[in-house]
C-alpha cells in the first residue's frame, strides 16, 4: 500500500462526506434515506482507510509519522461515531448549533487526517537519513 493509496481512500471518504452533507441541505423527500446510505459507505471507507495505513511499510525514519496517522484515523472514526450516533438521520437539523458543532468536529477530524497525510508524504519523498529540519 502506497501512501497515494491512502490520500485516494482518503479522499473518497471525504468525498462521501460532502455528499452526506449535500444530501442533508437539499433536504428533499429522499434525502434521509440518502444519508443512510452514504452513512453505511462512510463506515466501510472508514475501515478501508484503516486496512490502508495498517499495510503501509514506510521506511524506519516515517515510523513516527504513521503512527500519527493511525491517531487520526482513528480519531476521525471516532469523530463520523460521535456524530453519526447524536444527530439520526431522523434528527438531523442543519440550523441547529449543536448540529453544526458536531459538523465542525468531524471537518476538524478530516482537516488534522489530512495535514498528517500531508506531513508522511513529504517525509517519505525525502532521501533517505535527509533531517526535515535541514535547509539547502
Amino acid at each position: 500500500m502506497s501512501p497515494e493509496e491512502i490520500r485516494a481512500a482518503a479522499n473518497r471518504l471525504r468525498g462521501l462526506q460532502q455528499k452526506a452533507s449535500l444530501a442533508v441541505d437539499r433536504r428533499d423527500e429522499e434525502w434521509q434515506r440518502a444519508l443512510v446510505s452514504l452513512r453505511r459507505e462512510i463506515a466501510s471507507g472508514i475501515a478501508d482507510l484503516s486496512a490502508a495505513t495498517r499495510k503501509l511499510s514506510p521506511p524506519e525514519e516515517a515510523r513516527p509519522e504513521i503512527t500519527a496517522l493511525d491517531q487520526h484515523v482513528s480519531a476521525l472514526r471516532r469523530a463520523l461515531a460521535l456524530h453519526q450516533a447524536s444527530w439520526p438521520a431522523v434528527l438531523v437539523d442543519p440550523r441547529q448549533p449543536d448540529f453544526k458543532a458536531s459538523v465542525a468536529k468531524v471537518r476538524g477530524a478530516y482537516d488534522d487526517l489530512f495535514a498528517c497525510l500531508d506531513l508522511l508524504e513529504r517525509k517519505l519523498a525525502m532521501p533517505p537519513g535527509a533531517d526535515a529540519g535541514q535547509r539547502d
